[in-house]
Order: C-alpha cells, then sequence, then structure tokens
C-alpha cells in the first residue's frame, strides 16, 4: 500500500483517535469500582454524590418532577436545593436508569448508573474539546487537545470517577460544548453575514445556516446552565468577547449586524428552555444566583436583547454620522448606566459574589471559606501535580491568543481568551474549579503547539518515504532546532503525566479514588436508621415552599413526637440525610456552618442549648456567635409553641472534627488556636521533658470535647447512645531531629482492639496507659503526645434529663451520683457522674440525662440505645470525690450517707422527678479502694473534687466544689 491509499482514511483517524481516548478515560475512571461496591450497595465518594442520589430517587418516584424545596435538610427551616441538584446532570442519569430498570429501577440500580454518571461524561468531554480545539487549529492538533485532557489528573479525573457522581462531570461536558457553540455560532455570523434584510424578505434558505449556528450555540448555552445554574457566569466572558468584537468591528468599519444578529439570537434562545424549567419548578418569583430561578432565564435574555440594542446604538450613531470612536464611549456609558441599575437593585450583590468566586484570586474569600480545601486558591505546585508541564504550555498558548487578538482581527480567538482566562482565573481563586481548567489546559496546549510548530516552521517538513534513501535524505535535511523543538513537545506529555517526578505526583492510573467513610456509612448512620424514631416527614414528598423559605416542621409537645434535627459538622449532612435518612441541621451547602461552629466550640452546655433551642426563631444560617446568651436567652423565652418544640435531638462527633479539622470548625467563629492551644511540658524520657504545643483549657471545654472525650460526664442533656466499632488515635506529634510539630491530629484508624503498628498494643490500650502529659515513642526521634483514642463516631441523644432529689443529714455537703455503663458493640465500660452539694435544709437537686432502665421502645418514639446501665445510679453524699483508674471510676473520700435509684427512660424524656432514698454509712463497712498513685489517669478531676491523690480530704474542698443548684455542674 503506498502513501496515497491513506489519503482515503484520514478522516476517519480523528474519530478513531478520539474514541480510544475515550476508552481509555472511562477504563481510568472505573478502576476503584470495586471500592465503591460493597453487598449490593454503592458507596459513593466524598459528600454532595450523596446528595445527588437523594434527588434521583425522588426523581425516579416522581418522574420526571423534582423539587425545589427540600424540607430533609437544614433544619429546622428546610432548603433551596443549591447548585446544579435536580438539574440536566439528574434527569439525564434518571431517564438512562429507568432504560435499566424498564421504568421502575431498583434501588442499587438507581445507585449504580448514578456512579457511573460521571465516568460517562468524563470521558464524553473528549468530543468538545476536540470541537473546540478544531475551530482554531486543525485536526492534527485537535487530537493534542484530547490527549492531553486523557491524561490530566487532579479534579478533572476526581470529579469524574466512579462514585464521585457529582454534576461537575456535567458541567465540564456541557460549557465546552457551550463553548463549541458559541465559536459555531460566531464562525457561521462571519461567513453566512445574515441581515435584517434577510429577515425581511423571509429569505429562509439564505438564513438556514446561519439559524442552525443559532440553535447549536443556544442549546449548548442553556444545556450547561440547565446543568448548574450559577454556570451563569458565563455570560460574562462570553457577553464580554462579543461587545469587544463589536466595537472592534464598528471602529474598523466592518458592520456589527452578522454577529449581533446570531449571538443575540443564541442569547434569547437559550432563555427559552432555562425559563420553562425555572417556571415547571414554580421557581418564577425567585431570583438566586446560586440555585435555579428566574435570575439565569432573565439574564440570558437580557443580554441577548443587550447585544441587539448595541448593534442598534451602532447603527444609529453611523446613520448620523457620528465619530467610529463614539461607539465605545457609548457602549462604556452604557456599562456604567448597568452598573448603576445592579447597585440600585440590590443585584451587585449577586456580582461581587462573582468577582470573589471566579476572579478574586483568593484575596476576598471569608476566613472561614478558606477553611474548605476545594474553595481555597490552587497554587502553582498544584497545577504541575494535576497537569504537569502541560499547565505551563496552556498559559503559553493563552498568552499566544493574548497578542495574536490584540495584533489582528480574531473573533473566534477572543471568546476562546477570555474563556480561557476565565477558566485559569477560577481555578487560581478556588481549587475546585481544576475541572475546568483541564479543559482550558488541554485546548491552549494544544493550541500553543499549533502556533509554536508554525512559528518553527515544523509543518513545512515533507519527508518522501519511496524508499529507504529517500527516507534517510529527508530525515538529515531536519534542521537541529527542529528536531529539538519535536523532543521538547514530546517533553510535555511525559513528566508527571507519566512518570512521577516528585512527591504527590502521579499519573492517572495511579490516582484514583472512590469509596465512603466506612465508620459513618455503615456503622454509624445504618445503626441510626434503624434505631432512632423516623422524622415526621416523608423522605420522597415535594412539600410546598415556604413564602418565607422557612418550613413548619411537624411538632408536637411530647419529645416523643414530631419532626427533629441531627447536628454535626456540615461535611457529614448529606451523609446523615441520605445514609441515615435524617434531616441534618448543618450541610455541605455551607448552611448552617456558623451555627455548628459556635454550638462545636462552646465553652458552657448552657449555651449549646440555648443555641439549639433559638434557632426555630432565628433567620436562616444566623451567626449566633455574635449573640449573647442573655440575647439568645430572651428569644426562647418568647417562642411560642411552633419554634419551641422545633428540637434538635441528635448529636455527631466524630475523630475528625475532633482533630484536624477542628481548627477549621473555630474558624468559622474566630476560634482560633490562640484560644484552645497551650504550652505543655511534656514528659518525653525518664528524666527529660520539652515544653510543647497541645491542646489546653479551652479546648477540653469546648462541648465538642466534653462530648467526645468525656462521654457527657457531668453534662445535664447528652447521653452517649452508640459508638462506632472503629476508633480513632489523636495525638500530638514532635520530631526532636527536624523539629517538625504537628498539633491535634488524627494519627490513625482502626478497629478497637486494632494493634498500633510496632507497638503490641491497641489503640484502646495507648489510649489508657498514657496520660496525656507523658509521650510514646514513634521512631527515631519522633515523638506521640496528647494521646486520646476514642470511637470514630459518637452519637449522642439531647434530652431533658431526669431530675435526682433527696435530702441529707447535713448541709453544704458534697453528692455525687454514678451510673456504670457500656457499650454493646465494643464492650468498652466507663461511668457518668454529676455533682451537686447539699442547700441549707441538706436537700440537693441533680439533673442526670442518662436511664438505668429502658421503657420506650423505637416504635414509642424513643431511642433503641446501644449503651446499657450496669446498675442503677449509686448515690454518695460526704467529702467524697471520684477518680479515673484505668478507666475505672472510683469513690474516693469519706462518704457519709448513700443510696441507689433507678431512672427510667421516661423520666430522662420527660425531665420527671427522681427522689433518692439515702442511708447512713458505717465507716466499718465501707469498702475503701486501694489506689497507687500512678494508676490514677484524671489527677486533675480528683483535685478539682477536693480529694488529693492518697484519698484525704483537702481543707476548704466543700466549699470550692460547692456550686449552687442552678449553676453547670463541675467535672
Amino acid at each position: 500500500m503506498n502513501l496515497q491509499d491513506y489519503d482515503s482514511l484520514e478522516r476517519y483517524v480523528p474519530h478513531v483517535f478520539v474514541l480510544v481516548m475515550m476508552a481509555y478515560m472511562t477504563w481510568i475512571r472505573l478502576l476503584p469500582r470495586d471500592r465503591a461496591i460493597s453487598d449490593g450497595q454503592v458507596f459513593f465518594t466524598a459528600n454532595d454524590p450523596w446528595y445527588h442520589i437523594r434527588v434521583n430517587e425522588f426523581i425516579a418516584a416522581n418522574y420526571p418532577a423534582t423539587f425545589p424545596f427540600d424540607v430533609y435538610t437544614h433544619f429546622p427551616y428546610g432548603s433551596f436545593s443549591s447548585t446544579g441538584f435536580g438539574g440536566l446532570f439528574n434527569q439525564i442519569t434518571v431517564f438512562f436508569a429507568m432504560i435499566v430498570g424498564l421504568g421502575d429501577p431498583s434501588q442499587y440500580q438507581l445507585e449504580l448508573v448514578t456512579a457511573f454518571a460521571p465516568v460517562a461524561f468524563g470521558a464524553a468531554c473528549a468530543v468538545p474539546v476536540y470541537l473546540v480545539a478544531r475551530q482554531v487549529t486543525d485536526r492534527v492538533y485537535a487530537l493534542v487537545a484530547v490527549l492531553s485532557l486523557a491524561l490530566v489528573t487532579g479534579q478533572f479525573l476526581n470529579r469524574t470517577t466512579f462514585g464521585n457522581a457529582q454534576h461537575q462531570s456535567a458541567e465540564a461536558f456541557f460549557i465546552t460544548f457551550a463553548v463549541f457553540g458559541l465559536l459555531f455560532a460566531v464562525n457561521r455570523a462571519y461567513t453566512e453575514k445574515p441581515t435584517v434584510a434577510h429577515l425581511q424578505d423571509r429569505d429562509w434558505e439564505g438564513l438556514k445556516p446561519a439559524f442552525t449556528g443559532v440553535v447549536v450555540g443556544a442549546l449548548a448555552l442553556s444545556m450547561y446552565v440547565l446543568t448548574w445554574p450559577a454556570g451563569i457566569f458565563v455570560v460574562v466572558p462570553f457577553g464580554l468577547a462579543i461587545v469587544v468584537q463589536m466595537v472592534r468591528d464598528h471602529v474598523k468599519g466592518r458592520p456589527t449586524e452578522y454577529l449581533a444578529l446570531v449571538t443575540g439570537g443564541v442569547f434569547l434562545l437559550a432563555a427559552v428552555p432555562v425559563m420553562l424549567y425555572v417556571l415547571l419548578m414554580g421557581l418564577q418569583f425567585r431570583i438566586h444566583g446560586a440555585s435555579f430561578s428566574s435570575l439565569q432565564p432573565i439574564t440570558l435574555a437580557a443580554t441577548g436583547a443587550g447585544i441587539l440594542f448595541l448593534h442598534g446604538v451602532a447603527t444609529y450613531l453611523e446613520s448620523e454620522d457620528y465619530s467610529r470612536e463614539a461607539y465605545p464611549a457609548a457602549v462604556g456609558a452604557l456599562f456604567l448606566v448597568g452598573i448603576v441599575f445592579l447597585w440600585l437593585t440590590g443585584l451587585i450583590e449577586m456580582f461581587e459574589s462573582l468577582v470573589t468566586r471566579i476572579y478574586s484570586f483568593g484575596y476576598l474569600a471569608s476566613p472561614g471559606a478558606q477553611t474548605i480545601a476545594e474553595q481555597s486558591p490552587a497554587r502553582w505546585l498544584q497545577g504541575i501535580s494535576e497537569f504537569g508541564l502541560l499547565f505551563v504550555m496552556g498559559l503559553l498558548g493563552l498568552i499566544w491568543a493574548l497578542i495574536r487578538v490584540v495584533t489582528k482581527n480574531r473573533p473566534l480567538e477572543l471568546i476562546l481568551l477570555l474563556w480561557g482566562a476565565t477558566m485559569y482565573s477560577a481555578y487560581f481563586t478556588q481549587s475546585r474549579f481544576g475541572y475546568y481548567v483541564a479543559l482550558a489546559v488541554a485546548v491552549f496546549t494544544a493550541y500553543g503547539i499549533y502556533h509554536a510548530v508554525k512559528l518553527l516552521d515544523l509543518d513545512d517538513l515533507e519527508i518522501e518515504v519511496d524508499s529507504l534513501e529517500n527516507l534517510g535524505e529527508s530525515v538529515l535535511d531536519v534542521k537541529g532546532y527542529q528536531v529539538i523543538a519535536i523532543v521538547m513537545i514530546l517533553f510535555l506529555f511525559l513528566p508527571v503525566l507519566v512518570f512521577p517526578i516528585g512527591a504527590g505526583m502521579s499519573p492517572a492510573w495511579e490516582s484514583v479514588r472512590a469509596g465512603g467513610d466506612q465508620p459513618w456509612q455503615q456503622d454509624a448512620l445504618d445503626w441510626m436508621e434503624d434505631n432512632t424514631p423516623e422524622p415526621e416527614v416523608d423522605y420522597l414528598e415535594n412539600y410546598p415552599t415556604p413564602e418565607d423559605g422557612d418550613f413548619d416542621y411537624p411538632v408536637d409537645e411530647s419529645p416523643l413526637e414530631g419532626s427533629y434535627g441531627v447536628i454535626s459538622w456540615w461535611d457529614y449532612g448529606h451523609w446523615i440525610m441520605h445514609v441515615g435518612q435524617r434531616v441534618p441541621n448543618a450541610n455541605p451547602f455551607q448552611q448552617g456552618n456558623q451555627m455548628a461552629s459556635d454550638y462545636l466550640v462552646s465553652q458552657s452546655e448552657e449555651r449549646s442549648n440555648l443555641i439549639l433551642d433559638a434557632l426555630p426563631s432565628l433567620e436562616p444560617d444566623p451567626h449566633t456567635h455574635e449573640m449573647s446568651d442573655d440575647e439568645l436567652r430572651d428569644i426562647v423565652d418568647q417562642q411560642g409553641f411552633q419554634e419551641a418544640n422545633e428540637d434538635t435531638r441528635y448529636v455527631m462527633i466524630d475523630d475528625q472534627m475532633a482533630a484536624g479539622k477542628f481548627g477549621a470548625i473555630g474558624t468559622w467563629t474566630g476560634f482560633t488556636g490562640e484560644d484552645y492551644i497551650d504550652l505543655k511540658e511534656i514528659q518525653l524520657g525518664e528524666n527529660f521533658t520539652e515544653s510543647l504545643p497541645a491542646t489546653g483549657d479551652g479546648y477540653d471545654e469546648t462541648t465538642l470535647s466534653r462530648l467526645y472525650f468525656d462521654d457527657a460526664r457531668s453534662m445535664e442533656s447528652y447521653r452517649l447512645v452508640h459508638e462506632t466499632e472503629t476508633y480513632g488515635m489523636i495525638s500530638s506529634s514532635v520530631d526532636l531531629g527536624t523539629g517538625q510539630q504537628q498539633v491535634n491530629q488524627l494519627f490513625m484508624r482502626d478497629s478497637y482492639d486494632g494493634e498500633i503498628p510496632g507497638t503490641g498494643l491497641s489503640i484502646q490500650e495507648a489510649g489508657q496507659m498514657f496520660q496525656r502529659d507523658q509521650a510514646m515513642p514513634a521512631g527515631g526521634n519522633a515523638y506521640l503526645y496528647d494521646i486520646r483514642a476514642e470511637a470514630s463516631v459518637k452519637t449522642y441523644e439531647r434530652v431533658e434529663g431526669a431530675k435526682l432529689t433527696g435530702e441529707a443529714n447535713a448541709s453544704d455537703e458534697l453528692v455525687f451520683a454514678i451510673v456504670n455503663l457500656e457499650t454493646e458493640n465494643t464492650d468498652r465500660s466507663f461511668s457518668y457522674v454529676q455533682n451537686t452539694t447539699t442547700d441549707e435544709d441538706g436537700e440537693f437537686e441533680m439533673t442526670v440525662p442518662y436511664a438505668s432502665e429502658h421503657d420506650v421502645g423505637v416504635d414509642e418514639g424513643g431511642t433503641n440505645s446501644a449503651v446499657e446501665p450496669e446498675g442503677p445510679y449509686e448515690v454518695y453524699v460526704g467529702q467524697v470525690g471520684v477518680a479515673e483508674v484505668l478507666g475505672d471510676t472510683q469513690v474516693i473520700g469519706e462518704p457519709e450517707e448513700t443510696g441507689n435509684v433507678d431512672v427510667t427512660e421516661s423520666d430522662v424524656y420527660f425531665g420527671e422527678t427522681v427522689d433518692v432514698e439515702l442511708v447512713e454509712i458505717d465507716e466499718e463497712d465501707l469498702e475503701r479502694p486501694e489506689i497507687e498513685e500512678e494508676d490514677i489517669v484524671d489527677e486533675e478531676q480528683v483535685e478539682d473534687e477536693g480529694i488529693d491523690d492518697a484519698g484525704e480530704t483537702i481543707d476548704g474542698a466543700g466549699d470550692e466544689a460547692g456550686a449552687e443548684p442552678d449553676e453547670e455542674p463541675g467535672g
């Protein structure tokens, strides 16, 4: 076969290459599927996919309807489902699931199709990337763009992997399709030259090619906006490119008519399907930038009308013989009028938000937003690790496009330039937009190489291969700088993308990740779904949208009836909603994050409860950290029946919240490291101590710490009802060789009896063996200190608490109530301790949250607690205290009276009063435990309670520990 025979195959080569690259991209993205599927269930990656499957379940059950308002999140308000949920990504996914399930897909079929959707969209991106690159290069270099996209990693790979079912995968496909659509339309505008005269003469045949461009551009643009409503931001780079080109055309004496008619038509026509969708959802009277509303179709229509109006201005100025330089001035004046209009209507805030999120390079982001990894700006090294040297080549291509646009009339390249600049700006503002910049990198890499080859005359090479002799001669004719150029082009693809060159850099086939958080999704939340009462709202019902955006949940004065919320950090909101089938207070839409932060870092139980109690009377997303306790108390005191009974009932805390995420949690309300990190003397060896940073009293007194580490010890309203079998070991660390330090980090996760490598100790044993000021060797010069080990996820129930009352023989005496408890799944024993003092009449009252007897089942509105009492409460009166001895609570001192009492769950739920009958203790009958000083784990608590290390009473202890009954009890 000679070379001429290959000419007929040339047009098929690009199609075959694109298909091969799509197959490769699909294979890469399916690699982690086995890790994401377990026991006939899909465990989605990250957060947002769990909300997408919730939306897909609703659409499948009510096909094709979706809901504009969701009562199953952001308790006690409900939520307009944010950015893109319920849009085209979900509709397409459910459509294919309906095909797979023959009109009635099973839960597993729906999950499987949803998990595969990002793979399909990610691989399909090769097609519009090829089409876009083809518009500004040729078919060979368009294939370079496809190859570039296939090799990149980072956010683009992550968000298009099996199980990571996010609308961003569809965004990537449809925004590239939208760019192609606009390029195609503009190309048709200049080649077909449609005019108003064509319309007046009804020359439909002559208008057909241009109209095809309008339809393709409008369809592509509308599909992108219907995928992600916040994507309406593309009118900025697209609209600006059109206006700049119209100004250039007018100033240079070229007609603006062709471009205005086509692009104006694109935007106006794109508004139609978007408006229809908004009408179907009943959101036509809502204006919102991040979710579906009238803002999107109005903006599209206004942009189209504005383009046509600017053409009218150009026509008027030309007819009146104004200088051509008057047109730019007129356009600038109209822009100023538009800014004034936005300011007067309050819509300028949306424009400010656009600048902050896309064009600010992170400088305008709030401190809280900067704690979210994907919302922090990307750095150069991150760009290199995700895209290799293509990241630099793409920027060079962008710069070359700028030079060509400035020096020459290049309408298509102008559009591409402003789109690409926006993608890079978005990435350097929020790293999450890596899935956008990947598309720009691919296109501009091809664009840059294409023009580099032209500059170096490489495209003029002609190699005759009729014989080996001719081939050799042709090769010898190649100039040295041309060979170097070819080598450099290959060099762009090999480092990082094929061969790693540094830490954190790996090729795509080694970068894919998938799977959920097992302790949460397969343990804590599965337990919650089966062992807590169902909220009285239907998971798949479409509830009416409240006019004020605040849903009235079904409530009842009984604590065992009505709906309720579950509070945790916002990261876990979608998991709680879908896996646990419960209503979270905070969610990954960043709704409730300020409140959740304030609650978790509160320094008193009273304030934490005031925050939760006041929520129903506050506006959504309240800044409670700016309110005093008295302000919150006044709000609670003035509540009506509805607000007073919209209760938050459960609290979920995990090891990551207690450790690495704690800094981010505190940042939202200004609780920084200065508030919770202290220098402590840490014993590194037998006779060697070092002053090192560790969590201090500010941390220990937070609600988060008291719940997670102390099992709600001495708290009145919270009881542990479940903990996971997976444990987390939390510690700080120091390397004396390098000086590297880390404070309060999650060191490892394993089963509760899992062994710490190289120590022979289980996680539980290490947590019990080392006091917080003792260090554990970690190899070499490294040490772990401030060590604590707890279940990875703990679930608490918030209750009214039973009131233990009694009368002792003397006033101003210490009173301790202790109940011993054990967790069902880990057999961990611990004790709940509460204390108070007798008043002048010898009477006492204390509130306790744990029950010693079960009498309320789940069907009756109670909780099937996985924490069992080992007996009744033991009450001691006198100069007594308690000490933690190797995980066991011991009573020490000289008790004078004692009594046992059972507390039922009904008592705990309804705040019932339970009388304690006391009897005097005969000193001879008192069994005093023998306690060695080295066995005391919580020595600080012993001192706080007024008993010294030897068990003798400290002078004045009663005065120090005594507290008024209405004060919060001490440790």
